[in-house]
């Protein structure tokens, strides 16, 4: 849809979510972020649905907004753990612009 708008027409794309989830999964986290910077749908299309579920679902929502992305470079990301003070629960968070 974005593609059949006018040459000179500004779009923006948002897209809300959390990267791991319940556990802090810090590797996977950083693997994710590493995807979406290379920017290649098929490396994303290729991630096991299994690695995506429970606490990760939200992933999906990178993925698509990566997608919609593409064609775009990301000028600059951000990532934190976030840790609850009792356990190791929390979550990773992200912040990724494309441009």
């Amino acid at each position: 849809a974005v593609c059949a708008l006018p040459d000179d027409s500004r779009v923006a794309v948002v897209a809300s979510g959390g990267l791991s989830h319940f556990i802090v999964n810090e590797a996977w986290d950083q693997e994710m972020l590493a995807l979406l910077r290379a920017g290649d749908p098929r490396q994303l299309q290729a991630i096991p649905m299994k690695m995506l579920q429970s606490g990760n679902s939200e992933m999906l929502n990178w993925i698509a907004t990566a997608s919609a992305c593409n064609h775009l470079t990301v000028k600059w990301d951000s990532y934190a753990p976030v840790y609850s003070q009792s356990h190791r629960e929390g979550v990773g968070l992200a912040f990724m612009e494309w441009a």
